[in-house]
């Protein structure tokens, strides 16, 4: 019976163990999002310098993956 008793956590301890994970996954999604904002800038020659394919490509990607991780922060993966 004790061993039951101890394995219990408050739901205040769940919550506050999740708080940092959030800001950590909206940072890092923030990040992304803005570095391949850039990316795709510089790659199209918007900012004057030459193009590049790869990186006009590259950006988009890398900032499709940010969204994605933002809308997994925000909404959760669901429960299983």
């Amino acid at each position: 019976m004790e061993a039951a008793a101890l394995s219990v956590q408050s739901t205040e301890e769940v919550q506050m163990n999740g708080v940092p994970a959030f800001v950590a996954k909206g940072v890092l999604a923030a990040l992304l999002v803005g570095i391949g904002a850039w990316l795709t800038y510089h790659g199209l020659g918007a900012g004057g310098g030459n193009t590049s394919r790869s990186w006009a490509t590259f950006g988009p990607l890398l900032a499709g993956l940010g969204v994605a991780l933002a809308i997994v922060a925000v909404t959760g993966r669901g429960h299983r």
